[in-house]
């Protein structure tokens, strides 16, 4: 769950270090917001092309690999001399930071039987939908005091911490994956090769799982328009200041970088819902529906 509040904090961080960021790498407030989009775009794409891994590999080594590598990325992010670093590496960041949330259903799902799963993902959307509005909110005095650079070398603080915590004290979930390594190490102590999984026999080959996994997306639009993830490009935009909150903000108010960012967190209200409604039991939801009748 902290890896979750670490991706979802550095989504949108960065936007509160906009004018430090169009000073020192002397560009436009298009490209500014184009950094801050990157990490979106790479979130989008991640989950087609890891979550085969998780599969084959399991959850273990994909949270390991990718939290360690959402460290690296942000080392250029933080040292970079253009602005063309650090979208490219924004992007990066947005797509191993994705398991940061789409992998963590699947990880409760091994964890929880289906009557308790309702507290550990009211946690989870917690995590997720509050560090949304942390992130302004605290990076905003972050960039008064050490610009833009401050932010990333902050969240490489976070993220590092946390991958070692992960390295340390996570382990394998994913229960086929825990049966076919019992299998492997029962065929080679007793030089048998009767003990096979069937989720060995049945799985495709890692190529084929990854090119479906990519492709399927491609082909929704055609075949069921209303569930294909592309449906959001064929959305309107939303004008450029949207995206990026201190923008008209400071237009408005004499404001600095942290006091736009401080109305962020009206971004992580919904959170107390979400708790509300994947905390409730079954047995008062029942009489609440009651009571309405």
């Amino acid at each position: 769950m902290q890896y979750t509040i670490c991706v979802s904090f550095a989504a949108g961080s960065i936007a509160s270090g906009n004018k430090t960021m169009m000073r020192d790498l002397n560009c436009s407030h298009e490209l500014a917001v184009m950094a801050l989009a990157g990490f979106p775009l790479g979130f989008s794409f991640g989950p087609l092309a890891l979550a085969p891994f998780s599969e084959v590999y399991g959850r273990f080594y994909v949270y390991v690999c990718s939290s360690v590598l959402f460290v690296i990325f942000l080392v250029p992010i933080a040292r970079a001399e253009n602005i063309s670093t650090v979208i490219v590496f924004r992007i990066f960041l947005g797509v191993v930071g994705s398991t940061g949330s789409t992998l963590v259903g699947g990880t409760i799902s091994d964890m929880f039987g289906d009557k308790d799963r309702g507290l550990a993902m009211g946690i989870f959307s917690v995590a997720s939908i509050s560090g949304t509005g942390l992130g302004p909110m605290t990076m905003g005095f972050v960039a008064d005091a050490w610009g833009w650079r401050g932010i990333a070398y902050v969240q490489m603080t976070f993220a590092g911490v946390l991958a070692v915590l992960i390295c340390c004290f996570t382990r394998e979930t994913r229960g086929s994956v825990l049966l076919s390594r019992r299998a492997a190490k029962l065929r080679k102590d007793t030089g048998s090769d009767r003990y096979q999984v069937r989720s060995d026999a049945e799985r495709a080959s890692l190529a084929i799982m990854v090119k479906t996994s990519l492709t399927r997306p491609l082909c929704k639009p055609i075949n069921a328009p209303w569930l294909s993830p592309c449906m959001p490009a064929l959305t309107p935009p939303l004008p450029p200041q949207t995206s990026s909150l201190p923008s008209p903000r400071s237009r408005l108010c004499p404001f600095t970088s942290a006091s736009p960012g401080a109305s962020s967190i009206s971004a992580s209200r919904p959170c107390r819902s979400s708790w509300a409604t994947c905390t409730a039991s079954p047995r008062a939801s029942r009489a609440r529906r009651l009571r309405r009748l």
